[in-house]
């Protein structure tokens, strides 16, 4: 109770400070720009029953996974202008659940004295819980996963059905929350498979049941998406050629090319905002070619010369103003606009040739970049850390602190991977270095709140891997 308190006390103080600067904020949250995608879905469905963003084309039916909307939805009929904001109430209470069975899972990994401890930890830093207060995934994933370890573990000493069916139950949830975090169901499918293995009474009926209430709603999601897109869309479908934002496949194939070299999101996204915002103007003049310049790599240019990247963008703005010409007209997006396939086949041929000569820096240069740029940040996201208390000694110590706990944990956690014993942990480990190999090597370009999701459950990894070294 006193965790979640604290977390309550931090956020409000966060959102009082944005109110007082009169950014970023409403309802009591804090407003991102992945917001609309999440929020306006339910309020759509109370005026139309139709299940879809405020933009056009098909990612506007099926671009988020749908948890966080459905959060939403019954707070959405009942008050008047929205959801009031009460997502947040959610998320503290999800939140305080997940710091008591925490506590419960560190009392039987490590013993009570050093559990309240690392409970304290948890319940105390920020950088475990910085976005309760968010419209976005993880303002629950965190809980989530707790929750879900919490029945790896159970099972692991009981080996009961019904907490598989729990673990399936969290399962669904998840996956319709975040599927990338699919990856840490490694457990349950392992757990699963020796559940069968055994002569238990009715182990079938419970096989069925646990798969259905695992993967039965997102199979239908899944079905909803492909049904309406009318091709396999995958777990993040936000591109498509009859969307009538930025986010069409053209720009998904500036995404690849910018992967070579590139790691921070904000930089990607920044640049492409920017074209998309000059798009919205009539004159067909030059543009500013020095900020598109500064975001390429030196060696690009050595292959291919500044004048014609200046060009591929001339091309994208002239594209992107005939998307919302045709939109003006209320014209549906059907297809790729005129010029629209011949850029998108210059980037993807011009980004083969790239990978290829600058090898060195798009598969070992950029992800360790990325991975220096995700480990050195504290997650201390909030605006009272980031600008109002920024340069203060004792923000700067909480700061490094929390970066020095996130190393650390990280490294002794993933050396769970050598516990053979710790079926959970094993596996947890391995979906890990999973994770964290798909994030640095192949995403590239990357927010650091992709990593929060997993830290309260890597700090009980990491201590209880310093209990079995120093034999606690």
């Amino acid at each position: 109770m006193v965790g979640s308190i604290w977390a309550y006390i931090v956020h409000s103080h966060n959102i009082r400070y944005l109110e007082e600067s009169r950014k970023h904020t409403g309802n009591g949250m804090v407003f991102t720009a992945d917001d609309a995608s999440y929020i306006s879905p339910p309020e759509n469905f109370k005026r139309t029953w139709v299940w879809k963003d405020n933009t056009e084309g098909v990612s506007s039916y099926i671009q988020r996974p749908p948890m966080i909307g459905l959060i939403n939805l019954p707070f959405t009929f009942i008050f008047t202008y929205g959801d009031m904001g009460m997502q947040k109430y959610v998320a503290l209470l999800l939140h305080f659940f997940a710091i008591y069975l925490f506590g419960l899972m560190a009392i039987e990994l490590l013993g009570k004295r050093t559990a309240i401890f690392v409970q304290f930890i948890y319940a105390l830093l920020p950088c475990f819980w910085g976005y309760l207060f968010y419209y976005l995934a993880e303002s629950i994933t965190p809980s989530l996963l707790i929750f879900l370890s919490y029945g790896y573990l159970k099972y692991q000493t009981t080996q009961t059905s019904r907490w598989l069916l729990f673990q399936s139950i969290l399962v669904g949830v998840l996956l319709l929350t975040r599927p990338q975090l699919g990856i840490f169901l490694l457990p349950f499918f392992y757990f699963l498979w020796t559940y069968i293995r055994e002569k238990h009474h009715k182990k079938w009926t419970v096989f069925l049941c646990c798969f259905m209430l695992a993967f039965g709603c997102f199979g239908l999601w899944q079905i909803r998406s492909i049904t309406i897109a009318k091709h396999w869309v995958g777990l993040h479908p936000i591109y498509d050629v009859t969307n009538n934002t930025q986010y069409r496949p053209v720009h998904g194939s500036f995404g690849e090319l910018f992967k070579i070299w590139e790691h921070n999101g904000q930089k990607f996204h920044g640049l492409m905002t920017i074209l998309w915002i000059e798009s919205a103007s009539s004159d067909s003049g030059l543009f500013n070619t020095d900020i598109i310049n500064q975001q390429i790599h030196n060696k690009a240019f050595q292959y291919y010369e500044a004048e014609k990247f200046n060009q591929l963008f001339a091309e994208y703005i002239t594209v992107n103003r005939e998307i919302r010409r045709l939109d003006n007209l209320q014209k549906a997006l059907t297809g790729e606009a005129t010029g629209e396939k011949n850029l998108r086949i210059k980037v993807d041929s011009l980004t083969r040739v790239l990978r290829k000569k600058m090898w060195k820096q798009n598969y070992f240069v950029t992800p360790i970049n990325s991975i220096k740029f995700m480990f050195s940040k504290s997650q201390l996201n909030l605006h009272i850390f980031q600008e109002k208390y920024r340069g203060f000694l004792g923000m700067e110590i909480l700061r490094y602190i929390c970066l020095f706990i996130i190393w650390i944990m990280v490294a002794l956690s993933l050396s769970q991977a050598f516990n053979f014993k710790n079926k959970t942990w094993f596996f947890f480990a391995m979906g890990t270095i999973l994770y964290l190999f798909y994030l640095f090597f192949i995403q590239k370009i990357n927010e650091e709140r992709y990593l929060i999701p997993l830290l309260p459950v890597l700090l009980l990894m990491a201590v209880d891997r310093l209990k079995q070294i120093f034999n606690l």
